[in-house]
């Protein structure tokens, strides 16, 4: 059984490569690649703004709690544009 599977999935390859071209396989990347560097950078701004705000001045200072507030709260910044980003991608690839 498992060898019709990989034969199936080698059948659907070739024909959305013949059918579609090579760029088929990559459709809806282009709104994760160019989000990504805005995602980090709300991520990473928002984490150590918490931090901040908690009074941590280094990692070594951070404790478990804090660290998980911190990430908690980055993580909230973080959704809208995460979600945002992959609505547009799902949109794409249809």
């Amino acid at each position: 059984m498992q060898a019709d599977i990989g034969s199936h999935t080698m059948q659907v390859i070739r024909a959305t490569l013949r059918n579609e071209g090579i760029f088929a396989f990559f459709k809806g990347m282009s709104s994760p690649i160019t989000m990504l560097p805005f995602v980090n950078a709300v991520m990473f701004t928002s984490y150590e703004f918490c931090k901040k705000k908690m009074g941590v001045e280094s990692e070594e200072d951070l404790t478990f709690k804090q660290s998980l507030i911190a990430g908690a709260f980055a993580g909230l910044c973080n959704t809208p544009i995460v979600s945002a980003s992959e609505l547009v991608k799902c949109r794409m690839q249809i």
